[in-house]
């Protein structure tokens, strides 16, 4: 039997490539590039006259697996495709691994070896591409080698800002075509061209949000899917498995939007998708918007992964455990519309891993839904961590009562209940100013705040302290600090007023 070659590259350095300016074209255009690597840069690298469609195992969300009958073509292709993204997308690297077999199909110890290999590949430094002389004009915005000047806007910029131009066009449509579907009526000038566009139906209104979202348990359910299933059904259902994800993370998405999105503005889209792939979804959306849409397209993204594994699971009996679907966690950075995207991103996806780390402790195998949101208030972000232990602590009280999950979880309240509690102190009546002055001076005395609290409680109706639950406030929880467990007590005050300031309309 003659050897076959199966190939594999992870995609890096995807969100710093995104996010480099905060030029909402260039950040749409970078995305649509982004969007093609894994698939029309992959297909027309290896040629269209060769490229399989039945040997591409996995092609999206950055990662890659595809299975060459020819080593001569692999190695063209192992020896160019890096060399031809970096110059599409310069910033962005490839790392590759190949692992050769004689059978029909891989098993799972060459998939491991592939995975083992592709680790070791992303943990070698790469040389940065565009450096250019120092003498070189630079680009104000990302500080390299400018290549050309931008008439319309006085500006110089570099190679990789040309090529995001270049590309905007594209994901005007492609990627906004995952979440408009087939309903779409939108004219080209309700496409936003600028983070301002999308607030233009809101005059004074001033926060945006970066959402990013991310399945659970994604790796247990490959793992699981390369030992239980026959060596000759690994390739073809991993192939499916790939694309029915695909399918359903786009569907939830656009569900999500016309739920939302879709009637809540006149003039500009106020939503621009960054990443729709694989389990994956990033996007820029108007504050107001970003709790219900994030929450809807979580609910979605369980029900259409439940939907669309029915099938799969009767036509591949071992694999039971995608009978109900996938979970998916969130984090949402609230940040005004001047603020440095960059830091908004890192943001979202702290607030994402925090969401998956606090979920995963409440149950590690069935992960719920769940999300983490935060409204920025300083100029620099370093990581969550550090926001809880600086802004959102006090000597006994913490303010991050999150995440928020879909589904009742012991000690955590649902997005349900957090809608009820926004909704409720939005009223016109409701304690709003004293309750805020409360949280402020929880972190100063907490005496005095207990004396504040049973004055709110005396004059206001009884109404608002059933609904806001202030005859106790407070939710006991253990917590890590600094390698020792302590009881603390976590209020959702701050996060009720802070959703209350963002949904101003």
């Amino acid at each position: 039997m003659e050897f076959k070659f199966l190939y594999g590259a992870s995609v890096q350095g995807i969100q710093n490539f995104i996010f480099e300016t905060s030029k909402l074209s260039e950040i749409t255009g970078a995305s649509e590039l982004v969007e093609k690597i894994c698939t029309t840069f992959f297909r027309d690298c290896i040629g269209e006259n060769l490229f399989k469609k039945e040997n591409l195992i996995i092609g999206a969300a950055g990662n890659i697996k595809y299975v060459f009958e020819s080593e001569a073509e692999c190695q063209r292709l192992v020896s160019s495709f890096p060399k031809i993204i970096m110059n599409k997308a310069p910033g962005i690297t490839i790392s590759q691994a190949v692992v050769k077999f004689e059978k029909a199909n891989p098993d799972k110890s060459e998939i491991n070896t592939l995975e083992n290999r592709l680790k070791i590949q992303r943990n070698r430094s790469v040389s940065r591409h565009g450096l250019g002389l120092m003498i070189s004009e630079r680009s104000r915005k990302t500080g390299k080698a400018g290549i050309d000047w931008k008439k319309k806007e006085s500006e110089i910029i570099d190679f990789s800002q040309q090529q995001k131009e270049d590309h905007k066009r594209d994901a005007k449509y492609n990627l906004l075509d995952k979440i408009l579907g087939n309903d779409n009526n939108l004219k080209e000038s309700n496409y936003p061209n600028d983070i301002k566009d999308m607030l233009k139906d809101t005059p004074g209104y001033n926060w945006v949000a970066v959402v990013h979202a991310d399945g659970n348990n994604l790796g247990k359910v490959l793992l699981n899917m390369s030992e239980k299933l026959e060596p000759k059904d690994i390739k073809k259902a991993f192939s499916e498995f790939s694309i029915l994800l695909e399918k359903a993370t786009t569907n939830a998405a656009s569900m999500a939007y016309y739920e939302v999105v879709h009637d809540k503005f006149k003039y500009k889209l106020p939503i621009r998708p960054v990443i729709i792939g694989g389990d994956d979804l990033t996007v820029i959306i108007r504050g107001d918007l970003a709790l219900p849409f994030t929450t809807s397209f979580l609910n979605y993204f369980e029900e259409e992964t439940r939907k669309e594994f029915k099938d799969f699971c009767q036509k591949y009996p071992k694999i039971k455990d995608l009978e109900n679907g996938l979970t998916a966690c969130a984090g949402i950075a609230y940040i005004k519309s001047n603020y440095p995207f960059y830091y908004g991103v890192n943001l979202c996806e702290e607030l994402c891993k925090y969401s998956k780390k606090i979920a995963k402790n409440l149950a590690n195998e069935n992960v719920p839904s769940c999300l983490t949101f935060h409204k920025v208030h300083s100029s620099f972000f370093n990581n969550y961590e550090d926001v809880i232990e600086e802004e959102l602590s006090a000597k006994s009280v913490q303010f991050n009562y999150g995440p928020y999950f879909l589904h009742k979880q012991q000690n955590y309240a649902t997005v349900k209940e957090l809608n009820g509690w926004v909704k409720t102190i939005k009223l016109k009546d409701a304690p709003k100013a004293p309750l805020r002055n409360w949280v402020g001076e929880l972190q100063v005395n907490k005496e005095r705040a207990h004396q504040q609290l049973e004055r709110i409680k005396q004059i206001n109706s009884k109404k608002f302290i059933e609904e806001l639950s202030l005859e106790n406030p407070f939710t006991k929880r253990m917590i890590d600090n600094k390698g020792e467990r302590k009881e603390k007590d976590f209020t959702p005050i701050f996060d009720v007023l802070t959703i209350a300031t963002i949904q101003t309309k």
